[in-house]
């Protein structure tokens, strides 16, 4: 519904809706907040701006972003500003509801003559002044809300334009409009709305921070030149895309293993033009999506990225996604071993689990992987080639070998299945292994391993 004007009735502010079929519908002022034109396929935007860019539109434009034509008039103030090459109109009835918020308490003071001083009073103590509330029944919710409220009150009350549009919002009402005068403030915000073309028609809009560019009233000299609106910063978004680092293996990969697939076959849609392997394909497809941070049309080859989308929703909706992913995960988390013992030196654990070697503390890369990073090779590849026995090997072969015993270590394989996964003879990883122990560059590239994966540089290569 389109909040279109304010008519007053028996001293009482009233808002006009228009629906979309052109009928009016009287809607109380403390009920009116509620309401707002649906977009639930719209998109988000966050970034700054400064009100003094903001320009004025026209209601009928923004209206018929909505496909609303009938009805409606010019008592609507709408503003018109840009984000990136983005043209964004919102109206000032979305833009009170943020700024003098919580709407259900702050209204009914806002749209009142005198409704600032009835909310709170000036303090001044020998420490200074500050705004205070006055005892009423909604000072509890006031100090109580998520939306800084008293820091709202106490900005409004401060800074001479932002009290000058507190008490124009009570002004333009009187003469039947819905609008403000802007304060004189930089801002940063997130907005959703319907777009079409270049142009964001808003539906919601929220005011993270406030920095006020004027200078308080002389008696709040001391007052504080940022202020916090939301409890959400503009640093605190949430990743563009769902990641689930817990998909991959200990080795990095994410591919569906043969014994994985006997156990999810079943559970995934059966079409009569798909065969098991395109089916294993759409699945990898999907778990690469997660496991990597990915969006849709990122995803390989493996699976088709639009085709993957399209079975994950099937899968969500058939509720089969989460018994699928709950054998991945059982399959892939990390084995707790009953017996740990220390050989060799302090940062080396054996595992009695087939009595394999496994190193316990050796960490994975960010990305999950454990293979070495460009950067770990540069600094790895001169310690390799102090090592006796290992000279005589081409850089290539080096870093393969280093690699399959850092996999060895750190997953807890056996060294004929890394050998058989990284096509390096068993006895010549071992020989490698012993080798660098024995001339005590294991622990030199463990130690760089250590420090570049978990505190960024190694000390030891500072110095």
């Amino acid at each position: 519904m389109w909040l279109d004007r304010i008519q007053r009735s028996n001293g009482k502010f009233l808002i006009v809706g228009i629906s979309s079929d052109g009928m009016e519908n009287i809607i109380e002022l403390q009920d009116a907040y509620r309401y707002r034109l649906s977009c639930p396929q719209g998109r988000y935007l966050r970034a700054s701006t400064s009100f003094g860019l903001w320009s004025r539109a026209t209601a009928r434009q923004y209206a018929a972003g909505y496909s609303m034509t009938k009805g409606v008039t010019e008592h609507h103030v709408i503003y018109s500003f840009s984000c990136n090459s983005m043209k964004i109109l919102l109206p000032s009835w979305i833009l009170q509801r943020d700024l003098f918020s919580p709407p259900n308490t702050m209204f009914k003071y806002l749209y009142t003559i005198y409704g600032l001083e009835c909310l709170c009073y000036r303090k001044v103590s020998e420490s200074g002044y500050s705004v205070e509330l006055t005892p009423t029944h909604d000072k509890h919710h006031l100090l109580a809300s998520t939306k800084h409220a008293l820091d709202r009150i106490t900005w409004f009350f401060s800074y001479p334009s932002a009290n000058r549009a507190w008490k124009s919002v009570y002004d333009y009402a009187r003469c039947g409009e819905i609008g403000l005068e802007l304060p004189d403030a930089e801002i940063t915000y997130s907005v959703h709305g319907n777009v079409l073309g270049d142009t964001l028609f808003a539906d919601h809009f929220r005011v993270t921070t406030l920095r006020p560019i004027e200078g308080p009233m002389d008696w709040a000299a001391s007052a504080q030149k940022e202020f916090r609106f939301d409890e959400r910063s503009n640093h605190d978004v949430k990743p563009r895309y769902k990641t689930d680092k817990n998909l991959l293996r200990k080795d990095g990969t994410f591919v569906v293993s043969d014994q994985e697939w006997l156990e999810i076959e079943s559970m995934m849609m059966r079409t009569g033009n798909r065969t098991s392997s395109q089916n294993r394909e759409l699945l990898n497809g999907i778990i690469q999506k997660f496991a990597l941070g990915l969006p849709w049309s990122g995803v390989s080859r493996l699976a088709d990225g639009c085709s993957a989308d399209k079975e994950y929703r099937i899968l969500l909706r058939k509720k089969r996604w989460s018994d699928i992913k709950e054998v991945l995960l059982k399959r892939r988390s990390k084995s707790k071993s009953a017996e740990k013992m220390s050989v060799d030196s302090d940062f080396i654990k054996k595992t009695r689990f087939g009595g394999r070697l496994r190193d316990h503390d050796l960490p994975s890369r960010i990305s999950g992987m454990w293979t070495m990073s460009t950067r770990e090779w540069d600094v790895i590849r001169p310690i390799i080639r102090k090592s006796t026995r290992m000279r005589a090997t081409s850089l290539a072969r080096h870093r393969l070998i280093v690699d399959s015993i850092i996999c060895k270590l750190a997953i807890g394989s056996t060294w004929a299945d890394v050998a058989r996964t990284h096509g390096i003879p068993r006895t010549t990883l071992l020989r490698a292994y012993e080798t660098l122990k024995r001339d005590g560059q294991w622990a030199k590239i463990r130690a760089v391993l250590c420090d570049a994966r978990i505190k960024g540089v190694p000390s030891w290569i500072r110095n």
